[in-house]
């Protein structure tokens, strides 16, 4: 079930966010992005996660592993900067398509 109002066009970059209180994402955007993984195929996370950030013009850190509680997911953090709701779309899309990643926030 969708929220927008059907009279209304889907919201882009330059509209209000009627899901947060008509707040906008002003870019670029610096945040600190995390990816939850699974340990066991997750050897070449952080290369793949700094060739895809790159690829898609963020301005990535280096990568930090994160304690994690247990021995079967990680966690990574990386900071980055994204110039561009576009990219930043499709960096989280291709992220996630890494079959060793379980979540990307």
């Amino acid at each position: 079930m969708s929220n927008e109002d059907p009279g209304r066009a889907p919201a882009s970059e330059g509209d209000p966010n009627p899901d947060f209180g008509g707040q906008r994402v002003r870019y670029p955007v610096s945040f600190e992005l995390r990816i939850i993984y699974v340990i066991a195929s997750g050897a070449t996370l952080e290369e793949d996660a700094l060739r895809i950030l790159s690829a898609r013009r963020a301005s990535p850190a280096m990568p930090k592993i994160l304690p994690a509680s247990g021995t079967r997911y990680g966690r990574m953090a990386i900071a980055v900067t994204f110039a561009d709701q576009d990219s930043m779309r499709a960096a989280y899309a291709d992220l996630a398509a890494l079959p060793c990643v379980k979540a990307v926030m």
